[in-house]
C-alpha cells in the first residue's frame, strides 16, 4: 500500500478497515437486491447503517449521485470495494457549499473541484436548513 504523500496521513485501524469493507459490501448486496426483494434491499440497508452511521451512507449515496463514486453492483465498485479492504479509503467529511455541488479532498491528487472563489456571503446553516425543511 503507497501512503499518500500527506505528512498527516495514517493509516486506518484494522477494525476501521473491516468495518467499512463489510458496510460496503452491505450496500452492494442491497444494490443487487432491490430489483427482486425490495425489503432485503432495505434491511442491508440498514445494517449498513448500524456500521457507518446514517451520513456516512448518505454521504456516499450523494457522491455516488455525484459522479464521484462509482455505482454499486459495477466493476468500478468492486475496484472501490478492493481499495478499501487494502485500507486505502476512509470516511471524511463531506462540505456541501451554496451551489449545491460537493468539494471533496483527495490526498493524493489533490482537490477535485478547485473554485479559488469563496461565496459571496457566509453561509447560514440554519437558514439553510429552514429553506429545504428540515428544520
Amino acid at each position: 500500500m503507497n501512503a499518500p504523500h500527506d505528512v498527516a496521513w495514517v493509516p486506518p485501524k484494522p477494525d476501521a478497515v473491516r468495518a467499512l469493507c463489510v458496510a460496503l459490501k452491505l450496500m452492494d448486496q442491497a444494490d443487487r437486491a432491490w430489483p427482486y426483494n425490495r425489503d432485503l434491499s432495505l434491511r442491508l440497508t440498514d445494517e449498513a447503517t448500524g456500521i457507518l452511521g446514517p451520513g456516512a451512507i448518505l454521504t456516499i449515496i450523494e457522491l455516488q449521485k455525484a459522479g464521484k463514486l462509482p455505482h454499486c453492483a459495477t466493476p468500478a465498485w468492486d475496484q472501490f470495494m478492493a481499495l478499501a479492504a487494502a485500507g486505502d479509503v476512509e470516511i471524511a467529511t463531506v462540505i456541501l457549499i451554496r451551489d449545491h455541488e460537493y468539494v471533496c479532498q483527495d490526498r493524493v491528487a489533490g482537490q477535485v473541484r478547485q473554485d479559488p472563489a469563496p461565496p459571496a456571503e457566509p453561509v447560514n446553516l440554519a437558514d439553510e436548513l429552514r429553506a429545504i425543511g428540515l428544520m
